[in-house]
Formats: structure tokens, C-alpha cells, sequence
């Protein structure tokens, strides 16, 4: 190979440089471009077909009663389905739930606000009407919700089963399938980031990094399609926050969102009033918390 370089003395000459090495690494670095972008762009193309159909839109009415008064509005959430019998859920807090922690400060200062999501819709895929649906329960502490659609569905819904999550290791991509809002039409778009590393306390979850981190109450799902979790915030209370914020998204493992779901079907049947149903509502009270959440809160219909 030739290359051309200024002399002071001899003005511009050619020199001679072996090609076969330079030009062998540079031929594999041009290689892997398009190889990287073929493999990303099957990985999108693959968890759009499989589990865009599952992101869903609910549109309900929040009623809010507090002692300056009452007022509502109508308002939207993404959720996902995952029971073909029309199970969807959701971040909590996205259809007016308050964390575990706001809600214990609120205790404590003696005031006491109730938010309500009423006149519940889920729409699926394109369908801008939607099919009724109730709040079935809510687990504070996960900040998770679940909500029931109410008539049977004539075929099954498409849903993401949390019984095929696989463990993630550090550093591996992750994805988030989610929607945009009313005004963008509610595409599907996905967001990607990577496991950032694994917590134990307040118990098991994985940290992301990247910018799924706003996909709240969403599937992270792993690059087969397999799903991983779903994406939470946890929110501890005051005297553990050490100054560090107060909201922090992680992953809630696939087996713990299915006793999670357990829990909340259970507290359902038992027709447990909201914010009484809590995990250990069997246990002795000074038994700490298991793995999972806790201060599930039950039905509420529209």
C-alpha cells in the first residue's frame, strides 16, 4: 500500500507500508458494521412481532378526594397484558396509586387523599374504543397494579407469560416494548439498555442502565424474546434514603411478578377492601418480608 506524506526536503513522496495486516483489520472492522446492525435490527424486528400486541393503552377517569376537595380528569397508562383471559398490568402509580413510602408519610401526618381510577378501558392494538375493565388489585410496594378486563374475550389475547423469563447476566442488552401517548397515535416503539448489575435488598432485582428506565410497569425482555421482568420503581422510606433520591427503577425478576400475581388474584378473591391486602397478612408481625412486595390493595370496580 502506498501512502503519501509531506518531506521538508523532497516535498511529497510515496512510502511503502505492508498492506496485509492494516488491510485485513480494517476488512473485518467494516465486516462486523453491518453484521452488528443486521443482528439489532433482527432483535427489533423480532420483539415488535412478538410482544407489540401485548403493550396495551388503558384510558379511565381518576377521581381525586382529599380535604381541599374533589376532582377529576381523564387520563391514559401502558400496560401489558399477560393472561390471554384479559389480565393487564401496570405501573401503579401511572393510574394514580402512591407508593408504599408516600403513602406511610401520609399516615403519619393524619391526612388522608383517595385516588381512584374509574370508567376503565383497555385498548388493544389499533382499537381506539376500548373493552371495559376493573382495577382488581394493587401492590404498593412493587408499585404494580392489576387490571381485569371484564367480558370474556371471544379469542384469546395476546400476552407476555412471565413463566418463560430467563436470568440475565451482567452486562447483557435488554429491551423495553412500550407505547407513545394519544398524540403520537400510540405507536410502539422499543427503548434498549443492559443489566447494570443485581441487587438483594429489599430484595432480588436487577439494575438497568440504559434507557428503558421510563418503560415503568412494562416487560424488559432479553434479546431471544424471552422476557426478563418488569420494570418497577422502589421508594424507601425516610430514614433509609441517606439523601439519595427518593424513586429508583429496577427489574422485578419474571418468578417474583408470578407470585406477585398470585398474591393479587388471591387478595381479589377474598374480596380484601383497597390497601389491605398485604403478603404476610398470615405471618406473625414481626416476621420480616419475604422476597416480593407487600400491602397488596384489592378490588376496586368502576
Amino acid at each position: 500500500m502506498n501512502v503519501s506524506h509531506l518531506s521538508p526536503r523532497r516535498g511529497l513522496v510515496s512510502v511503502r507500508r505492508p498492506a496485509g495486516l492494516f488491510g485485513a483489520v480494517v476488512a473485518v472492522a467494516l465486516a462486523a458494521v453491518p453484521a452488528a446492525s443486521a443482528d439489532e435490527a433482527a432483535t427489533f424486528e423480532r420483539l415488535m412481532s412478538s410482544h407489540a400486541a401485548s403493550v396495551v393503552t388503558l384510558k379511565f377517569v381518576l377521581k381525586v378526594k382529599s380535604p381541599q376537595g374533589e376532582r377529576e380528569g381523564e387520563a391514559e397508562a401502558t400496560g401489558v397484558m399477560i393472561d390471554p383471559k384479559g389480565l393487564v398490568l401496570c405501573a401503579s402509580t401511572e393510574i394514580g396509586g402512591l407508593t408504599g413510602a408516600t403513602q406511610r408519610m401520609l399516615q403519619q401526618q393524619g391526612r388522608e387523599i383517595s385516588i381512584t381510577p374509574t370508567n376503565i378501558k383497555v385498548l388493544v392494538g389499533d382499537d381506539s374504543e376500548g373493552v371495559e375493565a376493573r382495577l382488581l388489585t394493587r401492590d404498593t410496594d412493587l408499585d404494580l397494579a392489576w387490571i381485569q378486563i371484564k367480558d370474556e374475550p371471544k379469542q384469546a389475547y395476546r400476552c407476555v407469560d412471565m413463566a418463560r423469563a430467563v436470568t440475565p447476566r451482567p452486562g447483557q442488552r435488554i429491551y423495553a416494548v412500550r407505547r407513545m401517548d394519544k398524540y403520537y397515535d400510540r405507536a410502539t416503539v422499543i427503548s434498549e439498555g443492559w443489566i447494570a448489575g443485581q441487587v438483594r435488598r429489599p430484595r432480588d432485582l436487577y439494575v438497568p442502565g440504559g434507557t428503558i428506565s421510563s418503560a415503568l410497569g412494562l416487560p424488559v425482555f432479553h434479546a431471544d424474546g424471552n422476557p426478563v421482568g418488569i420494570l418497577i420503581t422502589q421508594s424507601p422510606d425516610e430514614d433509609e434514603r441517606a439523601g439519595r433520591g427518593t424513586l429508583t427503577p429496577v427489574i422485578l425478576p419474571g418468578p417474583e411478578v408470578l407470585k406477585a400475581t398470585e398474591r393479587a388474584r388471591a387478595s381479589a378473591a377474598a374480596g380484601k377492601p383497597a390497601d389491605d391486602a398485604d403478603e404476610d397478612d398470615d405471618a406473625p408481625p414481626a416476621k420480616p418480608a419475604g422476597p416480593g412486595g407487600k400491602d397488596s390493595d384489592s378490588s376496586s370496580d368502576d
